[in-house]
């Protein structure tokens, strides 16, 4: 038990600590926008598969700007569908994308719930953290950037 609490609080810390200097954001979060066509864009070369709602119509993105690299302007986005379409029961898909080159690139999709931008940066950009949720299991992962996309480096089942 004294593991697990001990685990619970450097995890919580982390996030503490990353959500003070970072941007956090839930997929239900009521703040977020109409993502740009420039998003969508970057999805669609990450993955040709575009999510559709159960009567096959297109999901529409909704998200936020955010800064992934320290002292930077908030290009990047962090995106999700809108409507809680083709999401799953405790978590939706999720795409971070970082602007480069005047182009927006997918460097994280995860299925998720929570996603939380670090103060602590790899490779010039910020660690990510994820976390999701049901009444009999919690999933929580930290990211880090390789140089070309996140990579999960912890990843916690509880």
């Amino acid at each position: 038990m004294a593991r697990l609490s001990f685990c619970a609080l450097g995890i919580g810390a982390l996030l503490a600590a990353s959500q003070a200097a970072g941007a956090t954001m839930t997929v239900e979060d009521d703040t977020l926008v109409a993502a740009p066509r420039t998003v969508a864009m970057g999805i669609q070369r990450f993955d040709k598969n575009v999510p559709t709602d159960y009567k096959g119509k297109a999901c529409r993105y909704i998200g936020k700007p955010v800064a992934l690299a320290p002292d930077a302007p908030e290009r990047d986005w962090i995106v999700t569908t809108a409507d809680a379409c083709s999401w799953a029961a405790s978590a939706a898909p999720v795409w971070v994308l970082r602007e480069a080159g005047g182009q927006l690139q997918v460097v994280l999709f995860h299925v998720t719930y929570d996603v939380t931008v670090g103060s602590a940066a790899q490779n010039g950009l910020r660690n990510i953290a994820t976390a999701r949720a049901t009444a009999a299991r919690r999933e929580e992962q930290l990211w880090k950037f390789d140089g070309e996309r996140y990579q999960a480096t912890r990843n916690t089942v509880r």
